[in-house]
């Protein structure tokens, strides 16, 4: 089967497959499978020095989703840097993510703490680096990306969560507006017996914080149910809470 490598981007998907392929398209496979960082796939290279060591072959065994990877790869490396030019302009992410990392040192070095945070929790969730619970002191914890729970467990938006036990936490986000295509900070603080959004549906439901620690927050709604909430469900739920807003909204449904 003869191929070009656009065939092979827009088949995409996570198969393996045998190609006939000219000797001018299997160079610019090589090409386009050196330029995919070898921390995303570690076995990268012995495999284009595969294919160069067999030229005349004319078959290349593929793994497709190596260019699907490279796309996404693009496509990831695109929005780190739209963070960057929002939050730190003079760094730019060109071969890999690292530069999101120097621009966090280079901030914390400026005791720019939370943008440092934000930062270093944009690396951990565009390199699938999971999340990292940080104690700053005695009873406060800052926590990058907190986990969800289930099969989809990384974080969908970068968030660090500070917490100081029986007092506060703080949800910082690295909110988009697609209008401006640029990336701003929301920073929302609550503190023991503040209402929050327990849930929604129609309506919004609220509850009141009764207990707050660096894994759960707790909350009682005006009938005496509680709930315990994981930091990474509390956060989605009220990362940019409005409590007028919301009412108004209750407000509206009534009507």
């Amino acid at each position: 089967m003869r191929t070009t490598v656009a065939d092979m981007v827009a088949r995409g998907g996570y198969f393996r497959c045998e190609c006939r392929i000219d000797r001018q398209t299997l160079e610019h496979c090589v090409e386009l499978m050196r330029s995919i960082p070898d921390a995303v796939y570690p076995n990268n290279w012995e495999t284009v020095e595969s294919i160069r060591s067999e030229p005349e072959a004319g078959f290349l065994s593929l793994t497709v989703n190596r260019v699907q990877g490279m796309i996404d790869l693009a496509k990831s490396l695109a929005e780190a840097n739209r963070v960057l030019e929002s939050l730190s302009p003079d760094f730019r992410c060109e071969d890999g993510f690292a530069p999101l990392l120097i621009a966090s040192d280079y901030h914390q070095d400026m005791g720019e703490e939370i943008l440092s945070w934000l930062l270093r929790a944009e690396y951990l969730r565009r390199t699938a680096g999971g999340s990292e619970a940080i104690r700053v002191e005695r009873g406060r914890t800052v926590t990058l990306n907190p986990q969800r729970r289930g099969k989809h467990p990384n974080p969908s938006m970068t968030q660090v969560i500070e917490t100081t036990d029986g007092d506060s936490v703080v949800i910082h986000t690295l909110a988009r507006d697609h209008k401006a295509d640029a990336y701003s900070v929301v920073s929302r603080r609550f503190v023991i017996g503040d209402t929050v959004e327990t849930g929604a549906y129609n309506l919004v439901y609220f509850g009141q914080v009764k207990q707050i620690t660096s894994k759960t927050i707790k909350t009682e709604d005006r009938h005496g149910e509680r709930k315990s909430f994981t930091l990474s469900a509390f956060a989605e739920t009220n990362w940019n809470f409005d409590l007028a807003e919301s009412r108004q909204r209750n407000a509206n449904w009534s009507d």
